[in-house]
């Protein structure tokens, strides 16, 4: 009797514990702000949840631990159940940090770390490695002007962990920031068109880490207009946008790299007008006739579909040829 007795205590003792934990788990289900704020996957072999470990570096670094905590690091972090939290970027050498309280003692990310660029990213890459817009990190132009993904990145301002562009490359690219103030310009200022459109930053396969194969394949997906196949293709149009255009400003017209016609005379040059060379006696100041070519849109006045027609050449109309690009 005694026996059926102390059975019946321990399986008393079971659904009570059962009990408990179920209710535990039914008030963490009540209050999901807190779940997902502070309340990370269960803890591991070494004892303490991500939570638990970043709160302990919060205790001196109060600042920061509250950014991070509205950063898309620290929700991942706290899904996928990793348990280093802070260690996870700055190292597993916290104990000596705490003591010494030096940035030489962690992996640090700022002015004055003991890491050069390269360890700094390769400690990003950890994880990020294996994501398509990062593939060509170490091939890229900021890779081997020896920046790290710090320096553009931080973890610890929130949400908003990279300055927007296009104001943060401008802050580099010195010369292109000249270019987009110019009176023909992309609208890069005004918003409507960022870096990361054209250009991936980690780096591409391409020329000037664009985000597509060619510069042209890039231009035509705004201007889709200008794609083509034409029946009559202008020949520099086809090769490379870039011949006649500047893509982040210019002072003339439609960021042409040139003013008109002397940007079509550097590859017309045959017999007839279009070879016609402006001096003091064929100008505006001489004796030039009203036809003269620099006034309007010069060349383009008659030549309106510079970068390819579909209109048949009828040559004997002298006025309708798609052949010369007229319509």
């Amino acid at each position: 009797m005694s026996g059926m007795r102390m059975g019946a205590i321990a399986l008393f003792a079971v659904i009570n514990l059962v009990s408990a934990a179920t209710g535990s788990a039914q008030e963490g289900v009540a209050a999901p702000e807190a779940t997902a704020a502070v309340a990370p996957a269960a803890p591991g072999a070494g004892g303490l949840s991500f939570a638990a470990e970043a709160q302990k570096c919060g205790k001196c670094h109060e600042d920061e631990y509250a950014a991070f905590r509205d950063n898309l690091h620290f929700g991942v972090f706290a899904k996928t159940g990793v348990e280093k939290a802070c260690a996870a970027c700055h190292g597993d050498n916290g104990a000596e940090h705490a003591k010494l309280k030096t940035k030489e003692s962690i992996v640090s990310f700022t002015k004055g770390s003991a890491q050069t660029p390269a360890q700094q990213a390769a400690q990003c890459l950890n994880c990020h490695k294996n994501e398509p817009k990062v593939a060509h990190w170490n091939s890229g132009p900021h890779n081997r002007a020896d920046l790290s993904c710090a320096s553009c990145h931080t973890n610890h301002k929130g949400r908003m962990h990279v300055k927007p562009s296009p104001e943060h490359c401008l802050d580099c690219h010195k010369d292109i920031a000249q270019l987009v103030k110019k009176r023909s310009h992309h609208p890069i200022l005004e918003g409507k068109v960022g870096c990361k459109d054209c250009h991936n930053p980690h780096g591409s396969l391409s020329e000037k880490s664009w985000v597509e194969t060619n510069v042209n394949l890039l231009c035509t997906k705004c201007h889709g207009d200008k794609r083509g196949p034409f029946m009559w293709q202008h020949q520099p149009v086809e090769e490379n946008c870039l011949n006649c255009h500047n893509p982040h400003g210019s002072n003339h017209n439609r960021l042409l790299v040139e003013k008109v016609p002397n940007l079509c005379q550097e590859c017309h040059q045959a017999s007839g007008h279009v070879s016609t060379a402006y001096d003091s006696n064929n100008g505006f100041d001489g004796t030039g006739s009203m036809r003269n070519r620099f006034v309007g849109r010069a060349c383009l006045n008659c030549h309106t579909k510079v970068h390819g027609s579909n209109a048949p050449s009828n040559f004997s109309g002298r006025g309708n040829s798609g052949k010369r690009f007229l319509r």
